[in-house]
């Protein structure tokens, strides 16, 4: 029972580093290409919700690193082929994390001095549980879901974001198209 207790004291702490770090990745997806297709330096990236542990001019880090978001400046256009790019970006990131775990995993399954560090296999399930946790809100980011009722004005994920800029790319094109015909 002991053990076990200490176990989940170890993979407590691995596992929010590293739901942590899925989320700064997947905001970081959407910060390069926002910079890149925009050219702007003006955003704000805010990681996780609850009560502020890290707080500077353009990161706010929060308790619970579940969700996620990014605040873009003036020259981010809607509905745009480069806001689309941006918005998808996001789970590209998270992917690029979950790619990043590999080596994590080979390591650690694979060199049998990190697992008597731990003197436990501990850390290959906090790995597994993590990886599980990343994929299952890789979903939430992918699919359009609305969740009003959460913390700071609620939650609107990537692919509503994702649906909307293909409907105003549709949008103006059947609009430029009505143009040319006239």
């Amino acid at each position: 029972m002991k053990s076990i207790l200490i176990n989940v004291i170890i993979a407590i702490p691995i596992i929010y580093i590293l739901l942590l770090l899925s989320r700064i990745f997947k905001e970081l997806g959407h910060l390069v290409m926002y910079k890149i297709l925009f050219k702007d330096d003006n955003y704000k990236i805010t990681i996780g919700y609850g009560k502020k542990i890290i707080q500077t001019k353009r990161w706010s880090i929060r308790r619970i690193p579940f969700l996620s978001k990014i605040t873009y400046g003036n020259k981010f256009q809607e509905g745009t082929f480069r806001s689309l790019i941006t918005h998808i970006s996001g789970g590209l990131g998270t992917i690029l994390y979950l790619i990043c775990l590999i080596p994590l995993i080979y390591l650690v399954n694979k060199k049998p001095e990190v697992i008597t560090i731990m003197n436990s296999k501990i850390l290959p399930m906090a790995i597994l549980r993590t990886i599980q946790i990343v994929m299952f809100t890789l979903y939430f980011t992918i699919l359009p879901l609305q969740i009003p009722y959460l913390p700071d004005g609620g939650y609107l994920s990537d692919g509503v974001y994702v649906l909307n800029d293909l409907k105003s790319i549709k949008k103006k094109k059947e609009q430029t198209n009505i143009d040319i015909n006239s």
